[in-house]
């Protein structure tokens, strides 16, 4: 098993693959109301629609909020976003 491992990272498109990736963060998290209850109420309207933002969504439920930045070339990029 070693020695297929060692084999690919020698692989010069393996390598290329790696140093031209591409970083993006997500985060999901479940919406709570005051009394720390998961709440089911509707996606904020700050947010916009859930079915139209592409950085923020929900799920399965509109309890799960994810959020989601584009992918970038650097950290730099994904922490300036």
């Amino acid at each position: 098993m070693n020695d297929k491992f060692y084999t690919n990272l020698s692989d010069h498109s393996f390598i290329k693959k790696i140093r031209d990736k591409k970083i993006g963060l997500e985060k999901e998290s479940l919406r709570v109301n005051s009394e720390g209850v998961i709440s089911f109420k509707k996606h904020p309207y700050s947010f916009g629609s859930p079915l139209t933002n592409k950085f923020i969504t929900t799920d399965y439920s509109e309890a799960l909020l994810e959020m989601v930045t584009p992918t970038f070339s650097t950290n730099e990029e994904v922490i300036d976003f």
